[in-house]
């Protein structure tokens, strides 16, 4: 299924945020892989995101919605309809003021930032003034000494975790490394083994499939390692998070600390997805059960599972999602071989094998 042209100019007009047709997807995702798709939005508001799931409903196309592409493989071929991602203005980041409540909170800090997908460009970025504060310092505790920050979806992980410093805030350590934003984290429920993001949300507001927005609190929650249950065609846009007074040295110490691990032991500088199986709910890593199979090293055409870490496949430069695809089928089959562990896949993969044929008319 494309876009007619008739729906093009629809979309055009709809007036939902910017728009661009026939986007190559390689531009959007951390493995910088993936064909054309026939629109691409980022939506300026609440309001656009409804009209934008009315209309695709009405035309009978479908929406894909992504974060900042750091655990997305999009195939060749491209994705048929519209990709869906948050825009500037979701990128608001405030210590919530009392007496307002979490669902409503008064704007205070705001941290404006770009969810780039390599952790190094982001921080670099935020050093050099992409982040920008406004507003008043200091932060208010509830009586269970817990502080509530609203975050936009939209927001960078590294935005967050330098807000955190700077407000002696902590809770969110562990996502020290991790690339994109903050929605994407929430939709993978990331961080270590130190602690996953969705334990430290309060609330948590969504639009859903049929446009109408809905919060979430922590006991409505249902999340597990590396994944939050989520009803099919729900958009978070925003949560509170409920964090922890803490000296900001001991916040920083955490972070650096675990960002050094990650460099020292992930191939943080080369286009990946991350961690592409997720690790067996019992034995060994996936990672380990990888190398002790042999497989660091092996390469399809323009794929490679790192050196540096076996779960990791990395794009040495001109890997297709072919390519990736099946070097991770030939790295799942040989651990099933070997150990007899079905890996998972914890990338996400999406889209076509093959672009569409064109049909002209002729008549």
């Amino acid at each position: 299924m494309t876009l007619s042209s008739s729906q093009r100019e629809a979309l055009l007009a709809l007036d939902v945020g910017r728009v661009r047709l026939d986007e190559p997807m390689r531009k959007h995702t951390s493995f910088r892989i993936g064909g054309p798709v026939d629109a691409y939005v980022e939506v300026a508001s609440v309001d656009a995101i409804e009209r934008l799931f009315a209309w695709c409903r009405a035309e009978g196309l479908p929406l894909l919605s992504v974060g900042g592409g750091c655990n997305l493989l999009v195939r060749d071929g491209g994705i048929r309809g519209i990709v869906m991602r948050l825009g500037r203005p979701f990128r608001r980041l405030f210590v919530v003021r009392e007496g307002e409540g979490a669902d409503n909170p008064e704007s205070g800090d705001e941290v404006v930032a770009d969810a780039v997908s390599r952790f190094d460009a982001s921080q670099q970025a935020a050093e050099a003034g992409a982040v920008q504060v406004a507003g008043p310092s200091g932060s208010l505790a509830e009586d269970d000494g817990r502080v509530l920050v609203h975050v936009d979806a939209g927001v960078a992980v590294p935005a967050l975790l330098k807000f955190c410093v700077r407000r002696g805030l902590s809770g969110a350590e562990g996502l020290a490394g991790v690339p994109g934003t903050v929605g994407g984290s929430l939709v993978m429920n990331a961080g270590t083994h130190e602690g996953e993001l969705c334990s430290v949300v309060h609330t948590m507001s969504v639009v859903t499939e049929a446009g109408d927005l809905k919060t979430y609190r922590q006991e409505d929650l249902s999340y597990r390692y590396r994944h939050l249950d989520l009803p099919a065609g729900e958009f978070i846009v925003c949560c509170v998070l409920a964090l922890t007074p803490a000296p900001p040295a001991d916040i920083q110490r955490a972070i650096t600390d675990l960002i050094d691990y990650r460099k020292s032991t992930q191939p943080v500088r080369i286009p990946s997805a991350g961690c592409v199986f997720k690790n067996p709910p019992v034995g060994p890593p996936a990672g380990k059960l990888i190398d002790d199979a042999g497989l660091k090293g092996t390469r399809v055409r323009g794929a490679l599972v790192s050196d540096v870490h076996a779960n990791y496949v990395v794009n040495t430069g001109d890997a297709t999602a072919r390519d990736v695809i099946e070097l991770m089928a030939r790295v799942r089959d040989e651990v099933e071989r070997r150990w007899g562990v079905v890996l998972e896949n914890e990338v996400r993969v999406v889209g076509e094998a093959s672009l569409p044929q064109m049909h002209v008319d002729r008549t």
